[in-house]
């Protein structure tokens, strides 16, 4: 990510011809955030402290099919542990570190307050 942001600053690259490198070095399909609209995904707590706690951003569950985004999709560990987490295929997209970690701190408080709410209703159902 050091090198990323050294090559957005230093040399003057911007946003999207540093998704266009990115796209082409981890043969994915690049996303750029800046169209993103902050959703709560319907995953379990497991899931998604799993993605807060990795940089990994979910932005669409449909049919089964979890799309991400990471700044590392080479990382097929976490993208495997994802998976089994989800029962979902995984499709994988690559973004710059910068606005990954962006989207963390903003899902990341989404998340927690959902996590709390299947919480709070587990301890009323519980005492019911």
């Amino acid at each position: 990510m050091i090198l990323e942001e050294k090559l957005l600053k230093d040399y003057s690259l911007s946003v999207e011809r540093m998704l266009q490198i990115k796209s082409d070095f981890y043969c994915v399909e690049a996303y750029d955030f800046k169209n993103y609209i902050l959703t709560n995904i319907d995953i379990d707590n497991e899931a998604k402290s799993f993605c807060i706690d990795n940089l990994i951003v979910p932005i669409a569950l449909e049919c089964n099919v979890l799309t991400i985004v990471m700044d590392n999709p080479f990382r097929l560990d976490l993208i495997e542990t994802l998976r089994l987490l989800t029962s979902c295929d995984i499709k994988c997209r690559v973004g710059l570190g910068r606005d990954v970690e962006k989207y963390i701190a903003n899902i990341s408080q989404i998340f927690r307050n959902s996590i709390k709410e299947n919480a709070r209703l587990c301890v009323s159902i519980h005492y019911c």
